[in-house]
């Protein structure tokens, strides 16, 4: 039973829901059963980790990700001119299959560790004690406090000890992605060239503070006007549109060859602009505010940014400014500021007209 405690989740997750019955009236006693069981399975988790490190990547820089694409891309985009400084071999731990093949488009990845108890790596800050080399072996919250930083990108280069300006190698969209861009266009029958992306939610800022009205409303009137409209998404207000599921690189494919995108601010609007992608029009929640569980460090994290506004909203925009991160003006940026059909206009208005950039 103990091994089982150790190496099954499940098992080890069923213990703890039988125990907390048992001790129903009994809170201290549920914690500490709790606490302990989890433990179990965790140092264990640990420990085999540790072990795959020391035995197959010991010279290796070992990256355990987020498993947000915009920091995948960011770090994984750098890595190239990290060698060509450093030297050095690269290891990508992750615990998601589906990033797999992500991962393997970038030409300077040496190696892909898959398992899906990597997970517990995201509860873990370090695990530089059982690495021979190197100090890239987290990224969390990645800063240097005694480096400019003026976008949430820079963070990745200061902690590769790179200049700012330092040179991406881009993922590579292969042949296999286009084939698959080109079938996913004539399973929705859909012609590029007329085709509008939407993409209404993410992980990081609160989508919901723009309700599904707005996104039904312009893909409506888009469709009006001779335009297919296809929605990235699993939310059920948008079960009646036309929608897309693609691995990534697929879906960069997919997303070069369309007549433009709309989309929640996200990681994947990191990716599409750093691989040129700029007919998008982005919107921004009118706070800033992100959502996920670490936002406190997300926010400490912001505190060693350089400055250049006395308003701390403006502040707020410029780190996370995709013109201003990837040194373009061709982004159309907006604000949220719940005027839905001024902004609707104005993003139809730019696809009409075929106008890039013009942030409002």
């Amino acid at each position: 039973m103990f091994k089982s405690l150790q190496t099954n989740r499940i098992f080890n997750k069923f213990l703890i829901l039988i125990f907390s019955i048992l001790y129903v009236f009994n809170r201290s006693k549920r914690q500490y059963i709790r606490g302990k069981y989890k433990n179990i399975y965790k140092n264990h988790q640990l420990n085999r980790i540790a072990n795959i490190i020391q035995e197959n990547y010991k010279d290796y820089y070992c990256i355990f990700t987020r498993n947000g694409i915009g920091d995948i891309f960011f770090v994984a985009s750098l890595i190239k001119e990290f060698k060509n400084l450093y030297g050095g071999k690269f290891v990508f731990f992750t615990e998601k299959k589906s990033l797999v093949p992500f991962l393997k488009a970038f030409p300077s990845i040496d190696a892909i560790s898959y398992d899906k108890n990597y997970r517990i790596l995201q509860e873990y800050q370090t695990l530089q004690k059982h690495i021979t080399i190197g100090q890239l072996n987290k990224l969390f919250f990645p800063y240097r406090g005694t480096k400019e930083t003026y976008t949430f990108s820079d963070n990745y280069n200061n902690l590769l000890y790179l200049p700012l300006d330092a040179k991406r190698e881009l993922p590579i969209v292969g042949m296999k992605n286009l084939d698959a861009a080109q079938k996913e266009f004539f399973r929705l029958r859909l012609y590029p060239e007329k085709t509008i992306l939407i993409i209404p939610d993410a992980t990081m800022f609160d989508y919901r503070i723009i309700h599904a009205e707005f996104w039904i409303n312009i893909a409506s009137e888009l469709e009006k006007r001779g335009y297919q409209v296809v929605f990235n998404t699993k939310l059920k207000e948008f079960k009646n549109f036309t929608t897309t599921f693609l691995p990534i690189m697929d879906f960069v494919a997919f997303a070069q060859k369309i007549k433009y995108v709309i989309s929640f601010r996200s990681g994947i609007n990191d990716l599409f602009c750093g691989m040129g992608i700029t007919n998008i029009s982005v919107l921004y929640p009118p706070n800033l505010e992100v959502i996920w569980a670490d936002a406190i460090d997300f926010h400490k994290l912001h505190n060693y940014h350089t400055f250049t506004s006395d308003n701390e909203l403006e502040n707020m925009f410029n780190i996370h400014s995709l013109n201003k991160t990837f040194k373009t003006d061709e982004v159309q940026e907006i604000i949220y500021d719940f005027d839905d059909v001024a902004i609707q206009n104005e993003i139809i208005s730019n696809i009409e007209k075929g106008i890039r950039g013009n942030s409002v």
